[in-house]
């Protein structure tokens, strides 16, 4: 089984040990034990339910709901109907679904900011952080990361080689190279281009080289150099440059004379 036939068939499954028994989710959950990436997606989808029956739970209901629900349909039923209405429980019928509905809605609404709020990010593969710098650094002054927000708090800059850091010319600034709203990766602006910085774990296939003088430099989407140091991946970008530069940066920095 597939792990797409076997997330769909997950959905409608509940926690209960006996749909491990039912001849089409048996094997759903038995692609689980082979699959970790299935049984991380169910864990957190289990996860995210438990949550949202909890937040479903914890919406008080006004006081004075069921007197202004019957008021609401005493009105109703009052108001004169033309010769082509419905019959006459159809509109009170209508107007409770459209009071549930809202409800509902809200609910959902709530819902879906955890959710947003929670889910981790998706991983990224090496070439999609280079394509994401290539289509910035054709733009106009894309080579200008100043121009980038602020790094926010939802970044830990620990990730960052201090030595980089040490270097910055202005403040680190945050790059969303996935485009779902939180900021995936580090920019520290030094003097000819940039480093940019973020967490191994998020990228599939991070660099081998374990330091910068070992790595390879690259020349697509521009000079650069990318490696991982301390669980992060580094990409030290000088557009612009020569590899003699770049190699004269990266001999400065880890000689100590940053």
């Amino acid at each position: 089984m597939d792990c797409r036939i076997a997330r769909e068939l997950l959905e409608v499954a509940r926690s209960h040990p006996r749909d491990r028994e039912g001849s089409d989710l048996h094997a759903a959950f038995a692609h689980l034990d082979e699959c970790p990436a299935c049984a991380d997606a169910y864990d957190f989808q289990r996860s995210f339910d438990r949550r949202f029956g909890e937040v479903v739970r914890q919406v008080a209901v006004p006081s004075d709901l069921q007197s202004r629900l019957r008021e609401s349909l005493a009105a109703t039923a009052t108001l004169p109907q033309p010769a082509t209405a419905p019959a006459e429980h159809v509109r009170p019928m209508r107007r409770a679904l459209l009071v549930s509905a809202a409800a509902a809605a809200l609910l959902i609404a709530t819902g879906l900011t955890w959710y947003v709020g929670h889910r981790e990010p998706a991983p990224l593969a090496a070439a999609t952080v280079l394509d994401w710098w290539k289509s910035r650094l054709a733009e106009p002054n894309g080579a200008d990361v100043r121009s980038l927000p602020t790094v926010d708090e939802g970044f830990d800059l620990t990730a960052v080689d201090p030595r980089w850091l040490r270097l910055s010319q202005a403040d680190p600034r945050g790059a969303d190279l996935d485009n779902d709203g939180r900021q995936d990766a580090a920019v520290v602006p030094i003097a000819g281009g940039f480093v940019v910085v973020l967490p191994a774990n998020r990228v599939t296939d991070p660099p081998a080289a374990r330091a910068a003088g070992n790595a390879t430099p690259a020349y697509l989407p521009a000079l650069h150099v990318a490696w991982t140091h301390n669980h992060s991946m580094h990409l030290c970008f000088l557009p612009g440059r020569s590899p003699r530069e770049l190699q004269q940066l990266i001999s400065k920095v880890y000689d100590g004379a940053a």
